[in-house]
């Protein structure tokens, strides 16, 4: 079962660091919610994975980023791989 979720506060997109510090303390009130409802694991959907260490130090359950998710399995099939984004800072 996937249980998605979206904090109510918070950015609409992020586009740098001062999105990302806003859109933090959201997610961590997700991610406590879903510990508090008895979830396996937890993964943040955000290309750069916003909050992933804060993340970590709070939840009970496994937290992965699909970031580290996706640059770890391209190191596996590729020698090297190169990231294209729209923006320099992400």
């Amino acid at each position: 079962v996937i249980d998605a979720r979206q904090p109510a506060m918070g950015p609409v997109s992020i586009e740098g660091f001062y999105d990302e510090a806003f859109a933090v303390p959201g997610m961590l009130g997700c991610i406590r919610e879903a510990d508090r409802d008895g979830a396996d694991a937890h993964i943040i959907a955000c290309f750069d994975d916003t909050g992933l260490d804060a993340a970590r130090a709070v939840a009970k359950a496994p937290v992965i980023g699909i970031g580290e998710a996706g640059f770890h399995l391209a190191s596996l099939v590729a020698a090297r791989f190169a990231v294209v984004t729209t923006l320099g800072v992400s």
